[in-house]
């Protein structure tokens, strides 16, 4: 991406907002991708993919797609963030609970 921005910028034209869109899907789908590949089987599901350092870098990409100024892009990179770590989060075994009780969240190996 960044040569493609170079390219662009020597070029003094600006990069289609596809390529934008697909920088942002990529880099907000990464995070996810390294807590499904990464995550140790030793914590509990239900905190799998909360426990995992690279839940920080997502952050990091949403904070940088604002940099573009773009609002609809903004939310574009909120939304595959919120996406891609909610299903990291199922593959890893979490699952929400709406029946009574104290807590929304448990795993699927605790029983309920």
């Amino acid at each position: 991406m960044l040569r493609a921005v170079n390219r662009a910028h020597e070029q003094q034209r600006d990069l289609s907002n596809a390529a934008w869109m697909g920088n942002i899907v990529v880099e907000n789908a990464l995070p996810a991708l390294g807590i499904v590949l990464t995550t140790s089987s030793s914590i509990a599901p239900a905190y799998r993919a909360l426990a995992h350092p690279s839940v920080l870098v997502f952050f990091l990409f949403i904070t940088l797609s604002t940099l573009r100024l773009n609002p609809a892009l903004c939310r574009l990179s909120g939304f595959v963030a919120a996406a891609s770590y909610l299903g990291a989060a199922l593959f890893l075994g979490w699952r929400p609970s709406f029946a009574g009780g104290a807590s929304l969240v448990f795993s699927s190996e605790s029983g309920h």
